[in-house]
């Protein structure tokens, strides 16, 4: 077991006096099988606002805060000790979202055969979509889009996608129905859209 001390430092100056300054910091080194953070400090300045802990998605410690006052300066410096394995390490178990499969994603070679540990499912096979098979579904009106279905779902002719609704009366104002059999490969995920807008790509099947 290695012990590795670390320090670094990080200094912003701004051209004119800053207030309601939020910040995000991924500045703390993440833990894992081959090493461990040891006592991490992380020194911010101005000391003044409000500060705190979190995690994101992958696991890494994300230092948050917000500061009201006026200031010109703003500054980070993060020390610790790095406990390391002497090896390099081995295969581990992969993150969730390279195991994640869908109808548009699917486990690489490396998975399939095992040299990545994962839990991924019998799923999906590579197929090569040609544009022919990609149908573009566009608004006919501009309106409030109200969507029933996501990315992924499977299709049928006739299944209802939307509605458009009248965003002062709010009405419905026309309904968009599948006319196909297939996938839905990308959805306009903004609630209000203009006409002619692309609201759906489906994959033919």
């Amino acid at each position: 077991m290695k012990r590795l001390r670390f320090e670094y430092e990080t200094k912003l100056e701004f051209s004119y006096s800053v207030t309601e300054h939020s910040f995000t910091l991924r500045c703390i080194p993440f833990s894992d099988g081959r090493q461990v953070i040891a006592e991490p400090l992380c020194q911010i300045f101005p000391e003044s606002g409000s500060i705190w802990r979190s995690r994101d998605s992958f696991g890494n410690i994300l230092i948050c805060g917000r500061m009201n006052e006026p200031h010109k300066e703003f500054s980070f410096k993060v020390s610790g000790e790095a406990q390391t394995a002497n090896s390099c390490g081995g295969s581990g178990t992969a993150a969730a979202f390279y195991g994640f499969h869908t109808p548009l994603t699917f486990p690489g070679e490396k998975i399939r055969r095992g040299i990545v540990k994962t839990n991924v499912s019998s799923g999906y096979v590579t197929e090569i979509i040609s544009e022919s098979r990609l149908i573009q579904i566009h608004s006919p009106s501009a309106g409030i889009c109200r969507s029933y279905v996501r990315t992924g779902d499977e299709l049928h002719s006739g299944d209802l996608l939307c509605e458009i609704i009248d965003p002062l009366e709010g009405e419905v104002i026309s309904k968009i129905f599948s006319l196909v059999n297939g996938i839905v490969f990308f959805r306009y995920n903004r609630p209000l859209e203009f006409e002619k807008s692309v609201l759906y790509k489906i994959i033919k099947t």
